[in-house]
């Protein structure tokens, strides 16, 4: 099997979700035989990997992304000639979908093979996805709730979409304790700590947690780690609102440095509005952090309330009593249990039956 997969990135510092996703699957496709062609920009960051051949764009990066559709598609020919690859997988529609679909015209027996995380709101972005979905011959959702929502919205038939959890946990992923050297940088001792990480964009709903953190008593810090366009609207606010060192921006965490963030965690927080899977909530859950996240459908498939974690609806008041709650009581046998489930997302599993939907058709 060769599979052709056009990437605007898969460095292995990312802390991306998606990008992550991306280049573990792209890996772990590889040690199992299959051949994997990926086309970058150039000089992107990648791993050393048997079967992997990559291919460069003459530019180091796209914008606006959409435009990756036109970089792409003399490469997909000539890459198709060279090796006659039998799967082009779509990592993005926007960016990759329309050039997908105007190259299988001529290579009507190249599949098309399709993983969605969540759905984009917005005209082109949902014109894409009705075009490409009915096209595609593999619709891999990584959650159950991404697959109903896509059957719901474009009128899909539930044997078109696969569920298949394709995320898995970094082995780096551990209890440790926290770290002096940190504590010291962001002046957090004698603090008890909400650590966000993530990006900050607006579905992410990083603003809520100022609310929360101003609500709670003055012993209380909020730790953001990531960066994103609202940013500086975010310092602005925390500002405005006289949290003066209570909230810190920690900016973009290096991959060496996630594990160590992640512990210095009392509770880890994420109230995002929309998430196709949130693989940030095990990896804080194989740290050994109670999490606490929005009330989610798609969280709910890999929380139990109050067993191995916690959700709550977007309310201020009731994440301020719920965090005062989780810090007054034991949480022991929760964080074994939080553990337990996190152990459960794994890359190779996920991958391998990836590789049976893939060779089924």
């Amino acid at each position: 099997m060769i599979i052709c997969s056009p990437q605007l990135g898969i460095s292995p510092e990312a802390i991306l979700g998606g990008e992550i996703n991306d280049r573990e699957v792209l890996k772990n496709l590889a040690q199992i035989g299959v051949k994997v062609d990926i086309i970058l920009p150039f000089g992107k960051k990648h791993d050393q990997i048997d079967n992997w051949s990559i291919y460069s764009l003459p530019v180091p990066f796209v914008y606006p992304p959409w435009t990756f559709n036109f970089w792409i598609f003399p490469y997909l020919f000539y890459i198709y000639l060279k090796d006659k690859f039998d799967i082009l997988k779509i990592h993005s529609p926007r960016f990759v979908g329309p050039a997908a679909l105007f190259f299988k015209i001529f290579a009507p027996k190249v599949k098309l093979f399709v993983v969605y995380h969540h759905l984009e709101n917005g005209f082109i972005s949902e014109l894409i996805d009705r075009m490409l979905i009915s096209r595609c011959d593999y619709v891999v959702a990584v959650s159950q709730n991404t697959k109903e929502e896509i059957i719901k919205k474009y009128s899909i038939l539930q044997d078109k979409v696969r569920v298949i959890y394709l995320n898995g946990l970094d082995p780096k992923c551990q209890p440790l304790d926290k770290s002096k050297q940190l504590i010291n940088r962001y002046k957090l001792n004698n603090s008890n700590v909400l650590v966000y990480l993530g990006q900050l964009i607006p579905r992410k709903n990083v603003r809520f947690l100022l609310d929360v953190i101003k609500k709670l008593p003055s012993d209380w810090k909020l730790l953001i780690c990531g960066s994103g366009s609202e940013r500086k609207k975010l310092e602005t606010d925390a500002k405005l609102m006289e949290l003066g060192d209570r909230v810190i921006f920690a900016g973009r965490i290096s991959e060496d440095e996630k594990v160590a963030h992640f512990n210095l965690a009392d509770i880890f927080v994420c109230p995002s509005r929309k998430e196709g899977f949130g693989i940030v909530l095990i990896e804080a859950m194989a740290c050994g952090k109670p999490v606490l996240a929005t009330n989610l459908k798609v969280f709910s498939e890999i929380i139990t309330m109050g067993e191995n974690g916690y959700l709550e609806e977007l309310d201020s008041e009731k994440w301020v009593n719920r965090i005062l709650n989780i810090k007054s009581h034991s949480q022991t046998k929760l964080i074994k249990k939080a553990a337990i489930k996190a152990g459960q997302f794994n890359w190779k599993i996920s991958v391998k039956e990836l590789f049976s939907y893939l060779q089924s058709r």
